[in-house]
């Protein structure tokens, strides 16, 4: 696995099925789940030593006056940060480390707004590292001393990173649920499309040859992708999706809580309801052929498409394929389908679940 897997922008991807299943059994070795008190930990502060050195000022719980605090300020003491792209990158963005008893953690910055929630913070200000938001910080670590709180981190060699801080209610899932019950769909002929693993959510996308509708004039392939997230990102999920050509139209989610017990047989009574709910999709898309193109749907259509894609690829799809000479809901639906377009992930998103709503602007 790559060595910059505590990069914030790490992120690894495949679509072979054993290349997934490997690169899971070493994120979940690399995961620790580490149940603690907010009592038990001290903040460091980043700063510029007088050496010129980066370092951290090694922030104790401050209280009193402002003359008391720039008292214990002045002698507070200076150490030199380790070495490391990924460690100093990190420290210009969160401005802190947390240290639990001699352990230090590079803090990602969704973990800063985590453990803030926990200690009774929030504000843009907190995305601004300062001296004066990490006394406060250690000001309320004192007061919320005794809560109990799960630090989600992950480690690559002598350096260890938290990506998260918990609430007691968390509830860690491994990834390899993924793996397990892919394992148990591959049994009835299912098969591995693609997935991708970040420190944000890992993710696999599955498709069921047995369930394409030979019947369509297209080929039009069922499917689920199931993801999963360590960090409070997202919840284990499974969603329906069907795929024709390259463009993914995204359909029902199901989901359960990183605050439930979670069990094999559990998350397979879910997917199997998405599953059950697949044949839906291109029953829609079939009846779509006898369907005309109205201006109302049409006007929808745009509508949507400008929503989800914004209105300069809206038009740019709308053009390609000529909608107003589209005689069939069907060839209006499919035409948008087969356009190939290329998108940031936080826009492609919203254009896959825009994508499998088209059916139902006809009906």
């Amino acid at each position: 696995m790559d060595n910059n897997v505590l990069a914030e922008d790490f992120l690894i991807s495949g679509t072979y099925y054993n290349g997934f299943k490997k690169a899971v059994k070493e994120m979940v070795g690399r995961t620790d789940f580490l149940v603690t008190r907010i009592g038990n930990l001290q903040i460091s502060t980043y700063c510029e030593a007088d050496n010129g050195k980066s370092g951290f000022v090694l922030q104790k719980p401050v209280y009193g006056n402002i003359t008391q605090m720039l008292g214990i300020l002045r002698n507070l003491s200076v150490s030199e940060i380790p070495e490391g792209r990924t460690f100093k990158n990190d420290m210009k963005k969160t401005g802190f480390v947390l240290s639990d008893g001699s352990k230090k953690y590079i803090v990602s910055p969704n973990a800063v707004k985590t453990f803030c929630r926990r200690i009774g913070m929030g504000g843009e200000e907190l995305d601004i590292p300062s001296l004066a938001r990490d006394i406060y910080i250690a000001r309320q670590m004192w007061r919320h001393a005794e809560e109990p709180c799960v630090l989600v981190t992950r480690n690559n060699q002598n350096t260890s990173k938290i990506f998260a801080v918990m609430s007691e209610k968390y509830m860690p899932v491994k990834q390899n649920i993924l793996c397990r019950a892919f394992e148990v769909l591959a049994k009835d002929g299912a098969v591995c499309r693609k997935w991708t693993i970040s420190n944000t959510a890992t993710k696999i996308h599955i498709e069921f040859p047995s369930l394409v509708d030979q019947t369509l004039p297209d080929e039009v392939v069922p499917g689920i992708i199931l993801s999963t997230s360590d960090t409070g990102e997202a919840s284990l999920s499974v969603q329906a999706v069907h795929r024709i050509g390259e463009s993914v139209a995204k359909g029902n989610v199901l989901s359960i809580q990183h605050t439930e017990v979670v069990s094999l047989d559990g998350f397979m009574a879910l997917i199997r309801q998405i599953i059950q709910e697949l044949p839906d999709f291109t029953r829609k898309l079939k009846q779509l052929s006898s369907v005309k193109v109205s201006d109302d749907a049409t006007a929808s259509m745009e509508h949507t498409l400008v929503q989800a894609a914004g209105k300069r690829n809206a038009e740019k799809i709308l053009k390609s394929i000529d909608i107003e000479n589209m005689t069939t809901a069907y060839e209006a639906c499919m035409g948008v389908y087969r356009y190939r377009i290329t998108m940031k992930d936080s826009v492609s998103e919203k254009y896959g679940t825009a994508l499998g709503t088209l059916p139902q602007l006809f009906e």
